[in-house]
């Protein structure tokens, strides 16, 4: 992927800017954060500087060798109702490097132990080229265009109205092979952001 668009949260700090500053207030070096994150201190660099948008995978580790959740890196609902939200308040995490926009269908006001997205993936986006996985598990629902979602190897091309529920300790990847966006509901257990 080329360079990142630069990302502006409340207050106009992007998701360089918020690592940056994270990192300083830790006293910690790029090479500290990098050695414990599994990465290099170029790559680490040229996140800070919004030059190039890490995977999720990447940002997780990154958050973890800092002592935050990855939620700390997007924005915040505001408080309201824990069960109610209005599509207007969505917390909007967009996933970096991915083509994916993921809206955040509760408040983090709510205890439960689900964590229902609204995704919108854009024409060639995907997770990346390696599976991942993790504790949990995944439903996912399919309301318009195309997408691919690998499980254990095994690929499901889903068109709108299909659905997909698997353990996310198996091996996993998605893709949109189309040339349109497409949209899904998909929930975790438990909450990853």
């Amino acid at each position: 992927m080329g360079p990142a668009r630069r990302r502006r949260r409340g207050h106009g700090v992007s998701l360089g800017d918020r690592l940056r500053e994270l990192r300083h207030s830790r006293r910690l070096t790029l090479t500290d954060v990098a050695r414990k994150a599994g990465c290099s201190v170029g790559y680490l660099s040229e996140i800070e500087r919004d030059r190039v948008s890490p995977t999720i995978a990447s940002l997780k580790r990154v958050a973890e060798a800092l002592g935050v959740p990855l939620t700390y890196f997007f924005s915040e609902l505001p408080a309201a109702d824990p069960y109610l939200v209005r599509r207007r308040d969505r917390a909007v995490l967009t996933g970096p490097g991915l083509g994916a926009r993921r809206e955040l269908l509760k408040t983090r006001a709510n205890p439960s132990s689900l964590e229902p997205l609204l995704v919108s993936f854009e024409p060639g986006a995907e997770s990346g080229r390696e599976p991942h996985s993790h504790a949990g598990d995944e439903f996912l629902m399919l309301l318009r265009g195309r997408l691919e979602v690998s499980v254990n190897s095994r690929v499901y091309r889903l068109g709108p109205g299909d659905s997909l529920t698997f353990p996310s300790s198996v091996p996993h990847r998605w893709r949109n092979p189309g040339r349109s966006r497409a949209v899904a509901v998909w929930v975790n257990t438990p909450p990853s952001w």
